[in-house]
């Protein structure tokens, strides 16, 4: 069996020279030629001293590539298989779409059906092409990796240590993360869109349909290397008057993880202010339509936006004696505060005498301080009458626990957060029916991010996760289906961006925000300093837009 394969025996930057030593700087083997060149001033030890440091890891390793890394690509491999296979089974069902209303035309329209059908074809081979050069990335890396493993498990301790220091960095360079290679194609498939209208022939271009499509140049500034491309068709010899009907944007890939999108309306479906344009803490929306709770600074107050013909008017329910940190509605749609005091989650009571309705705040979940803190709290949104709370230790500031409650019941379980998941002073909470937990922080002084943490509370993402150049200043989020939605006070933004850190869109507000939140209908409630309330929604896609981030995850 071959042992380390020669493009990890030989310099990279001198190919003729073995390398003989490691370079702490830059964690990669060198010659002695580097030493005395560009890895000069660099810390540096022989080969054969950082094999001996690294002997334990790499002997442990094979049991690592076989229980977690080998079985992990390819669950990748299926996954990008699996979707091939859906992305090809919907160029099928467009083309069948577009083949039944070919008897509705005439001659003309023959041409028109064969350059969309070409199209989709076009897309399709291309696509398959993308899938087929990640899938063989993927394999290649599994080869690679078994190989080794293989060596490792032959030779067991009898690998010279210069040897250990080459499967180290070997491993090291095949284990890592490339976004460019080891991020799986997500191409949107072209939709066929067919329009309903008179077979005239000046309006046969939309009878018969058009396809959103994104051309081969998206995937041109990849680092792959795809199959050369047969010589372009020549064009159907078509009026002037019949040109234009399939006019694809051109959507580049930016240097960073934000794609170009459709963009959507950002519509304002409602917009008033508070009396007096008191300061705003939280809007709480209720269940179905337009209605919500507007918690201020000392009152709770809750306002009706259903009508359109109606003046909208906050009605104050509740005269609040303490400061609110967090707040959400039960299962029931019943508003719950917790307080500055961090004694207990209050619950607002409504009580319905004839045409009167009465309020009080009753303790809702008792919450034995002990020594933690109440930092913010939701309810799940994967069982009923279930409140999670996160909490802050008191004796060590940077210890966090998750804490689930049932409604009139002591808590049911806690889970104590690592300090690696990053969080720092978090001051709102969500679950999505997926079992997935969004946190908000906003650490004095410093930039504020989101945390998500899957179903066993990992760490998944962090957004940002670099800092960035902006005035980055979070102050509330929502949920909408698989996309998440920010209010960014320092750049008087809305941010859209869905579960992987790409960012799908901006939208400008016109005075900074101060609370954000999103209700069961998709819409978004938006508090601003000023005292005003938006009730915005994201309405159906209406045109291309770049998005420019200087921030990604």
């Amino acid at each position: 069996m071959a042992s380390v394969s020669r493009s990890w025996s030989f310099c990279e930057q001198h190919e003729s020279e073995e390398v003989r030593f490691y370079c702490k700087d830059c964690k990669s083997l060198i010659c002695d030629d580097c030493i005395v060149g560009s890895h000069k001033n660099h810390i540096t030890m022989k080969s054969k001293e950082y094999g001996r440091s690294r002997r334990d890891q790499i002997l442990k390793y094979p049991s690592v590539a076989g229980n977690t890394t080998i079985p992990n690509i390819q669950k990748i491999i299926s996954e990008a298989s699996e979707s091939k296979s859906k992305y090809s089974d919907t160029i099928m069902d467009e083309t069948e779409s577009i083949k039944s209303k070919r008897k509705l035309i005439d001659t003309i329209l023959d041409v028109l059906q064969t350059e969309l059908i070409d199209n989709l074809n076009k897309a399709d081979q291309e696509t398959r092409q993308l899938y087929d050069i990640f899938i063989q990335n993927q394999e290649f890396k599994v080869d690679r990796i078994q190989q080794l493993v293989d060596e490792i498990e032959s030779k067991g301790n009898d690998i010279p240590d210069t040897e250990i220091a080459k499967y180290d960095v070997a491993l090291e360079n095949l284990v890592k993360f490339d976004p460019y290679k080891d991020t799986m194609p997500s191409p949107k498939p072209p939709q066929y869109i067919f329009a309903e209208e008179n077979v005239k022939k000046e309006k046969l271009q939309k009878f018969i349909g058009c396809i959103e499509h994104v051309e081969s140049s998206q995937y041109e500034e990849l680092p792959l290397d795809l199959p050369p491309r047969a010589p372009a068709k020549p064009k159907p010899n078509l009026p002037e008057d019949y040109r234009g009907y399939l006019k694809p944007k051109t959507l580049p890939l930016s240097d960073s993880y934000d794609e170009v999108k459709r963009k959507q309306e950002f519509k304002v479906l409602r917009s008033f202010e508070t009396k007096n344009k008191n300061k705003i803490s939280y809007i709480v929306p209720k269940g179905q339509g337009l209605e919500a709770w507007v918690i201020l600074e000392e009152s709770v107050t809750e306002v009706d936006c259903t009508r359109q013909d109606t003046e909208i008017i906050l009605t104050p329910v509740k005269t609040l004696d303490q400061t609110p940190i967090s707040s959400c509605t039960n299962k029931n749609n019943e508003l719950l505060i917790g307080f500055q005091n961090k004694s207990s989650i209050k619950q607002l009571q409504v009580t319905q005498k004839s045409k009167r309705k009465s309020y009080s705040l009753n303790t809702g979940i008792s919450i034995s301080s002990g020594k933690s803190i109440l930092a913010c709290f939701c309810t799940s949104a994967t069982t009923d009458d279930e409140q999670i709370a996160c909490f802050q230790d008191k004796p060590a500031t940077e210890n966090y626990i998750l804490r689930w409650y049932l409604k009139g019941k002591p808590k049911k379980q806690e889970i104590f957060l690592t300090s690696d998941i990053g969080l720092e002073n978090p001051t709102q909470i969500c679950q999505n029916p997926d079992g997935e937990i969004f946190i908000l922080c906003r650490p004095g002084g410093k930039k504020s991010w989101i945390i998500i943490l899957n179903k066993c509370y990992e760490k998944k993402l962090k957004y940002p996760s670099k800092t960035s150049d902006k005035d980055i200043d979070f102050v509330g989020f929502g949920l909408i289906k698989n996309h998440i939605t920010i209010s960014d006070r320092g750049n008087s933004e809305q941010l859209f961006i869905d579960l992987n850190g790409l960012v799908i869109q901006r939208d400008k507000h016109d005075a900074p925000p101060v609370c954000c939140a999103v209700d069961r209908s998709s819409n978004v409630w938006v508090g601003f300093n000023d005292g005003r309330v938006k009730v915005i929604n994201y309405q159906k896609e209406n045109e291309y837009a770049e998005v420019n981030s200087a921030t990604k995850f």
